[in-house]
């Protein structure tokens, strides 16, 4: 697939994402609007990379300074979302800390810091499948908005945690012109990560609160 259609399709999945979590903010609580502004911006640094890729030939700078605000957003999603994730303020601190991490690098980096990256994966990782734990340890059975946010804290888990595995593969390989061949099949399989994790945000969302089921009959 060429760096256009790959840069089109990606556009559109989070797009889809953002429109159908914005939607779902209005019907929704706090966390909603985390999503909503975390896939919002998903697509600004996107369509900024992508004008920085034409014009410099090089975008790994624009996502240096995007990324940190992603992972703030995302935290601030499970911080919300997750009651006792909530009660310790964890998503505020990984956020923060994630952007002191960045900041301090940044001035002796020219792209992404590689420190930060496997930092971000990390704990977002850890993030989703906490709450996933939580759903699924619960008393209760899970309302709908609740199995909603369950698939997409699984959505979260396959995209970070494949990430995470991704980006520590590349550091195995050298500069030689077959591992630089290896290396761009693995970044590939980020981009079908990406595709398939914003993807799965908007079907997820754009399915309405199912009809109680009617118990009595005349």
């Amino acid at each position: 697939m060429s760096y256009q259609m790959r840069t089109y399709s990606t556009l559109i999945s989070i797009s889809a994402a953002f429109l159908c979590s914005a939607f779902k903010y209005r019907r929704g609580d706090k966390a909603w609007l985390f999503l909503a502004l975390y896939t919002g911006w998903s697509f600004t640094a996107e369509c900024i990379a992508t004008l920085c890729a034409y014009h410099y030939g090089n975008n790994l700078r624009a996502y240096s300074y995007t990324e940190p605000v992603n992972l703030l957003l995302a935290s601030l999603y499970f911080n919300y979302k997750n009651r006792q994730l909530r009660r310790f303020y964890a998503g505020y601190l990984a956020g923060f800390a994630g952007v002191c991490i960045q900041a301090a690098c940044l001035p002796y980096s020219t792209g992404i810091n590689s420190i930060f990256t496997q930092y971000e994966c990390v704990a977002l990782t850890a993030f989703s499948l906490y709450h996933c734990y939580s759903v699924c340890a619960g008393r209760r059975r899970p309302a709908y908005p609740e199995k909603q946010a369950f698939i997409i804290s699984l959505l979260f888990l396959l995209f970070f945690s494949g990430s995470f595995f991704i980006r520590a593969s590349v550091a195995f390989f050298s500069d030689s012109a077959t591992d630089r061949q290896i290396v761009h099949r693995l970044y590939a399989l980020v981009y079908y990560l990406a595709l398939i994790f914003y993807t799965g945000i908007a079907i997820t969302l754009i399915f309405p609160r199912p009809a109680p089921k009617n118990l009595y009959h005349a």
